[in-house]
């Protein structure tokens, strides 16, 4: 999805990973295994959210693609937060997680 070493992604990419953003679990959107740390989940989410801010300035992006990365953000959000309350201790104890 994102290029690990320049931390980037293209138009294309971007669109193609938008419509099917529903079919990505947490795990495949951050791009990290189910073991992965906090720290790691972190990093991916940051190294992501850095990458489609980039593209937000890229010729050819259009409004509705602006609007979509957005979408995509908050996903990225949605992950690491639902991801990390799972690592919590307080749910793993109470049978929740």
């Amino acid at each position: 999805m994102i290029d690990g070493h320049t931390h980037s992604i293209s138009l294309q990419q971007a669109r193609a990973i938008l419509d099917d953003l529903e079919l990505y679990s947490y795990y495949e959107l951050l791009e990290i295994p189910p073991d992965a740390s906090v720290d790691v989940m972190t990093h991916a989410r940051h190294v992501k959210r850095f990458a489609l801010q980039r593209l937000k300035t890229e010729p050819g992006c259009s409004v509705q693609l602006l609007s979509d990365l957005a979408l995509l953000q908050d996903r990225l959000d949605e992950a690491l937060e639902v991801l990390c309350d799972a690592e919590s201790p307080q749910l793993l104890d109470s049978g929740e997680g």
